[in-house]
């Protein structure tokens, strides 16, 4: 056992088992912890220390929902803009992207992008929007089909009959609109999941967090298995990427991932984590996005002695703690030098991987495409579709060891090592 001098840690115990280094933090009692196990949340990174070449993988992914504000000038949605937003970009953006071998994790926000349509359908019984409802459900369906992956992403404002819901139907405009923040009642703050969610719950309390990923889980499965009964949520992103901004909120959330089946998160980033700043010194970098050999490891919460559940974490790439560039994550939209760069950084003198599996994790919002001349001119080639397009050809041709996954090949690959 080491002593090390930062105020911040009593000790750190280091393991070696199977060529995995597994870290255990003990935190001094400026979080209130005393010396007990039952505290302790152990991180096993993925990268095995042998001299065997590694893998470099390459995952894609993007938070599939519409947009905070009205972003195309006017103050509500009509259902044009709707079947813009999350039939015809997510087609293109899939078009383009298994075009070079490259498949999208599309985190469907289970409120904007499913349960808001069926319920402007329901409350209008306009034609209109029961026919962009199940539209919407086949594009999904399209384009889990072609080889991309859905999985589960939630914003609790956008789920009917949640406390904190937030749209109107105008019945005029044939159109709806979301409400303004009302600042006055305290305590209620929008968008991250492990704010609103604050009790862990059961999976039978849809509003509580294990709760609300069953519901989740449960929304998307009655949509995919009975196409394909394989089908399964093993991967989500918490709206606001906010999982909790203590230990014992981490706890609480990792535990209610874990009994809700889901394997991988890929949430944590700064404003949720940062302000207490844990463990960042040693390697837990919870910014927008992480450090590529810091990206992917493996969260073992202990409930008591008898059982320890577990949980992978697989954040989107941090370009700057790389390249020196603006920080944030890495989006398709960006120059992809950018990770050709840190592609490069993974290669030995020789041009082989250096040992490890290291992943590779892009960001995006699909919602923010903008066409060409004007937002719904959405053509191949050009505008955000032509940039999208540039950098997937440029990838494949200066990254060529690179692998393609999607969350659900990594869920089974993590498992696999895991066994």
């Amino acid at each position: 056992m080491i002593g090390l001098s930062k105020k911040k840690i009593k000790w750190l115990l280091i393991l070696v088992k199977d060529n995995i280094k597994i870290i255990w933090i003990f935190l001094s009692d400026i979080f209130g912890w005393r010396f007990n196990p039952e505290k302790i949340l152990p991180i096993v990174y993925l990268h095995k220390k042998d001299d065997k070449e590694g893998r470099i993988f390459f995952l894609l992914t993007e938070d599939n929902e519409i947009p905070k504000g009205v972003i195309y000038g006017g103050s509500v949605l009509t259902p044009y803009e709707m079947e813009i937003t999350l039939i015809r970009k997510l087609e293109l953006s899939d078009k383009i992207a298994n075009k070079y071998g490259v498949k999208w994790t599309h985190f469907v926000d289970i409120g904007s992008s499913l349960l808001l349509l069926k319920w402007v359908a329901g409350v209008s019984n306009n034609k209109e929007w029961i026919k962009l409802y199940e539209m919407r459900k086949q594009t999904l369906i399209d384009s889990y089909k072609g080889g991309n992956d859905i999985q589960l992403h939630i914003h609790s404002y956008n789920i009917p009959g949640s406390p904190d819901f937030r749209w109107e139907y105008d019945s005029v405009k044939n159109a709806v609109y979301r409400q303004k923040n009302d600042k006055k009642k305290k305590g209620r703050t929008f968008g991250g999941w492990a704010r609103q969610y604050k009790e862990k719950g059961n999976g039978q309390e849809p509003f509580t967090r294990h709760g609300s990923l069953e519901y989740g889980k449960k929304t998307l499965e009655e949509i995919f298995c009975p196409y394909f009964s394989d089908y399964k949520v093993t991967c989500f992103r918490a709206g606001g990427w906010d999982i909790g901004d203590s230990e014992a909120e981490l706890k609480k959330s990792f535990l209610s991932l874990s009994e809700a089946g889901i394997m991988i998160d890929s949430s944590i980033t700064k404003g949720s984590i940062s302000k207490a700043r844990w463990l960042t010194d040693y390697g837990m970098t919870f910014e927008v996005g992480a450090r590529v050999d810091r990206n992917a490891y493996q969260v073992m919460i202990q409930r008591d002695s008898k059982e320890t559940r577990d949980v992978f974490e697989l954040l989107p790439t941090q370009p700057i703690a790389l390249l020196g560039t603006s920080s944030g994550y890495i989006t398709s939209l960006d120059d992809p030098c950018i990770v050709e760069n840190i592609y490069k950084r993974l290669l030995n003198k020789n041009g082989k991987i250096k040992p490890g599996l290291h992943f590779i994790v892009e960001m995006f919002h699909i919602h923010n495409i903008v066409g060409d001349e004007t937002w719904d001119n959405l053509v191949e080639g050009r505008g955000d579709m032509g940039r999208m397009e540039d950098h997937f050809r440029y990838l494949t041709e200066h990254c060529p060891k690179i692998e393609c996954l999607t969350m659900t090949d990594a869920a089974r690959l993590v498992m696999n090592l895991k066994d």
